[in-house]
């Protein structure tokens, strides 16, 4: 028997252990409730399949919290890096760079002029093409031809500041700041940590 279907029926006291673990592991509450919801709807979908069976049932609601954590800022990092064969496959809990990769994004963006910055600020706060085109005045074609560049100069400024270890599928499996690059050194001088020997990151 599918034992999601306890979790749909008392959704409410599961929500709230979800919604603490994605505001600890993200520091964004609004992003945590939308978030819960999408988490909801992959739960409910699956509690539809007889024979789906969860054996460890609070191991994997937190497992699922973390992809869907991890999902969220991997996409538009593997966008700004091309990574063409991306085959969508979620990471373990630790062998995910890409959280750590997403603090440096905003330090980066001050690298670029503000024409390019601002709509993949945008685009990466999760707004529609369509909703940056009429916030910035511009028209659609324009907008997604900005964005396109954006990235490629972020591709770039990803280069010029990391070492990236990356697998055979272009995913990075690894990275390392740059000594060379001033604005992230300074980013983590500011900071006073380095984001990327997080240790307890997944920690429910």
């Amino acid at each position: 028997m599918n034992n999601l279907k306890q979790v749909i029926s008392n959704w409410h006291e599961y929500q709230l252990a979800i919604l603490s673990y994605l505001k600890k592991h993200s520091k964004d509450e609004t992003l945590s409730e939308d978030l819960v919801h999408d988490i909801f709807l992959k739960i409910y979908h699956l509690s539809l399949k007889p024979e789906y069976q969860i054996h460890n049932l609070r191991s994997w609601l937190f497992q699922l919290a973390h992809n869907t954590l991890a999902d969220h800022y991997r996409r538009p990092i593997e966008k700004c890096l091309c990574t063409e064969n991306a085959s969508g496959v979620l990471f373990h809990p630790e062998r995910n760079p890409y959280l750590d990769l997403a603090d440096y994004v905003r330090p980066l963006l001050a690298c670029m002029p503000e024409t390019y910055a601002k709509p993949l600020a945008l685009e990466l706060d999760g707004i529609p093409q369509r909703d940056i085109a009429a916030h910035l005045q511009l028209d659609l074609s324009t907008t997604k031809s900005r964005i396109q560049r954006s990235r490629k100069k972020m591709h770039g400024l990803f280069y010029e500041c990391f070492h990236l270890e990356l697998d055979s599928s272009g995913r990075v499996q690894s990275f390392e700041v740059r000594p060379d690059c001033q604005t992230l050194q300074q980013f983590l001088a500011e900071v006073g940590q380095n984001f990327s020997s997080r240790m307890h990151l997944f920690e429910a």
